[in-house]
């Protein structure tokens, strides 16, 4: 293939790229393409085979790289984009389907308010009923009255009887009438309700101001109402909260109740917490006498083996070396001392340790210093 003219060359480079040359430009262009030819045509057939394998090498590298780089590029364009339009399309949704979300939490609010009411009235009535027609405080008060007066006038008559036939009046006298202590009894029994008696007049005033009080809050809300929500105060009528701190007065019925049962509950988790207290100390105390038996039975278990060891003792001739006479003594502490008795005499006096003393290893150290 017929090399390209300087010419050729040059104008071919101009028509691709439409650049215009300057005068200075143009002979630099000339100069760097003349080294260029002198560079090719000084090189072999094979260095220059050689030379156009690695161009050829290093462009297909070069795409390589840049089609991951744009294939990258494209993927990360495409997710971005996809990312844009599902927020977008959720922010759609979300408003197109806001006013239905909110009909529907308004609507479950105001039927959970009218359910709380309902169940609050029906338990006000329930209660107001049951007090009126099962407890009533009036009767009960006069059937104690009733009572009181029965047994004072029981009590006279036994006295007076207990007087005349000169003898001390005390608690058999009423155990032995039937009629004075089954009188005494639901007399008694009448006293669970003493609470009551006295609250029952305050309650009801209660009552009676907080319905007065309800009754003057609905008239006044012609523009205003409380009722499900009181919303926003565009017009002013909202008066300054006042949070009130709620403290514990045992005279009113509802926290002296509370404060009953707190005391019950107290009282049973004292003596809950006593019982397994106790517990625990009985545990503990047999764990310790079980750790001292099987402490003991150590001690023994290891006399025992000594002693039936020493009954296998034996001369290197087969004799024993303890006589078998020593052993017909059931008491222990009788036979180590008589076994003791007998070494002493075969082997003389027994050492009862062969560890050396202070004194001794400290003239070791002594003698081992000076040496």
């Amino acid at each position: 293939m017929p090399k390209p003219s300087k010419q050729d060359s040059i104008s071919l480079k101009s028509s691709n790229s439409s650049v215009f040359l300057e005068e200075g430009q143009f002979e630099n262009l000339e100069e760097e393409h003349e080294d260029c030819i002198s560079l090719s045509s000084d090189l072999t057939r094979v260095q220059s085979v050689i030379l156009d394998y690695k161009q050829f090498k290093a462009a297909r590298t070069i795409q390589r790289y840049y089609h991951g780089w744009l294939v990258r590029e494209n993927y990360r364009k495409l997710l971005k984009s996809a990312i844009i339009i599902q927020k977008w399309w959720r922010r759609f949704e979300a408003q197109r389907n806001l006013l239905y979300v909110a009909e529907s939490a308004l609507q479950s609010a105001v039927l959970a308010h009218y359910e709380k009411s309902a169940t609050l009235i029906q338990t006000l009535y329930r209660g107001w009923w049951s007090r009126k027609h099962i407890f009533d405080l009036t009767m009960l008060k006069s059937v104690q009255i009733m009572l009181a007066k029965d047994l004072i006038h029981s009590l006279l008559k036994y006295l007076h009887a207990t007087k005349n036939s000169e003898m001390l009046p005390g608690i058999y006298t009423i155990r032995d009438s039937s009629i004075c202590l089954e009188t005494l009894e639901e007399l008694m029994a009448t006293f669970g309700f003493r609470y009551y008696n006295a609250h029952a007049c305050y309650k009801m005033k209660e009552t009676l101001s907080m319905v007065a009080q309800s009754r003057k809050v609905f008239t006044s809300t012609s523009y205003f109402t409380d009722v499900p929500y009181p919303g926003f105060n565009d017009r002013g009528f909202c008066g300054p909260r006042q949070h009130s701190t709620m403290t514990m007065n045992a005279k009113d019925q509802e926290h002296y109740e509370l404060i009953h049962i707190f005391l019950t509950g107290s009282r049973k988790m004292g003596m809950t917490t006593a019982k397994i207290e106790q517990k625990i100390a009985n545990l503990a105390e047999e764990n310790r006498l079980n750790m001292l038996i099987k402490r003991d039975n150590k001690k023994k278990s290891f006399i025992k083996r000594i002693y039936l060891d020493m009954k296998n003792w034996h001369y290197s001739n087969g004799d024993p070396i303890l006589p078998i006479s020593l052993f017909k003594n059931s008491e222990m502490p009788a036979v180590l001392e008589s076994a003791k008795k007998t070494l002493e005499s075969i082997f003389g006096e027994l050492e009862p340790c062969v560890c050396p003393t202070n004194k001794e290893i400290s003239y070791l150290l002594n003698y081992l210093n000076d040496s």
